[in-house]
């Protein structure tokens, strides 16, 4: 993780939770929704913490969301989600942090069923750091993602990485070592090494970022998407002006379109979504 982000005090997860739902709502993304108890404990049933060992008797945690009645037989996309800091630990009972599980709540499972995987990071570590060579913890997390992706027939032509913060450099970090692995991706507040854009210049990108981010500023995700975009990469970027570091991540799960475009990319593919509205719209 680039040194100049700072760590930050940011939500923990129930209260980000409600709030990103307060944000969608007002935005028109979804529907408003009330306190819905019966999925609130599905949710905690369904999207348990759980510890990974493996050969080497190394241990990460993670929590997986496996959608309720699910068919086994049938292939469903994986998010694979990696936090901001402030998460790292070894403690399953740890409050998850920054990210409102957007993913798993009961009207977006029902449009865009899904597997939702969140890796913990490890204590005293980040997800990046300087050098070439993998950190422990992603190298962990990436072991975690194979696991899960094979034991739960997961599609692999959808994997979507994404996160927020140490998470979002974290998205960048990833997808610069392993291009071919990931379907799309949206690293939000984050940053990465520009000289690596090359190797994944294709993959469909969202970024975001708060125009004012005091923590994580700004140039280390618009070095990124020039970097793409200076390469023929079509990256969309959405920077909020003022916004600070926080304040981008529930602007950025308010977007209407954010979960129908994750949805439609799939491995290999071009980013098209919105193309053919748009084509239809320059013909009249």
């Amino acid at each position: 993780m680039d040194k100049t982000c700072k760590r930050s005090r940011a939500m923990t997860g129930p209260r980000l939770a409600r709030w990103a739902v307060v944000l969608l709502a007002a935005a028109g993304s979804v529907p408003v929704l009330a306190a819905e108890p019966a999925h609130a404990r599905a949710v905690e049933e369904y999207y348990q913490g759980r510890m990974y060992r493996n050969s080497r008797g190394e241990t990460l945690p993670y929590r997986l969301f496996v959608p309720p009645g699910r068919d086994p037989k049938n292939k469903l996309p994986l998010v694979f989600h990696l936090e901001g800091n402030g998460s790292q630990g070894n403690d399953l009972r740890k409050p998850w942090r920054h990210w409102p599980q957007l993913c798993i709540e009961e009207w977006a499972q029902a449009k865009y069923p899904c597997l939702y995987l969140t890796p913990r990071c490890l204590e005293g570590q980040m997800w990046v750091r300087g050098g070439a060579g993998l950190t422990q913890s992603l190298r962990l997390a990436l072991e975690v993602l194979d696991r899960v992706a094979a034991e739960h027939n997961a599609d692999t032509d959808r994997l979507y990485v994404l996160g927020f913060s140490m998470g979002g450099f974290g998205t960048w970090d990833v997808i610069g070592r392993l291009p071919d692995k990931f379907a799309a991706a949206i690293p939000i507040s984050g940053g990465g090494d520009p000289s690596r854009a090359r190797s994944f210049v294709n993959l469909p990108i969202w970024a975001f970022h708060g125009g004012a981010d005091p923590v994580c500023p700004v140039a280390g995700t618009r070095a990124m998407v020039n970097a793409l975009r200076q390469l023929g990469g079509h990256p969309r970027y959405t920077e909020y002006p003022g916004a600070q570091h926080g304040d981008a991540l529930g602007k950025a799960v308010s977007e209407r379109d954010l979960l129908p475009w994750l949805f439609s990319q799939r491995r290999g593919g071009k980013d098209t979504f919105g193309a053919e509205a748009e084509a239809g719209s320059n013909k009249r």
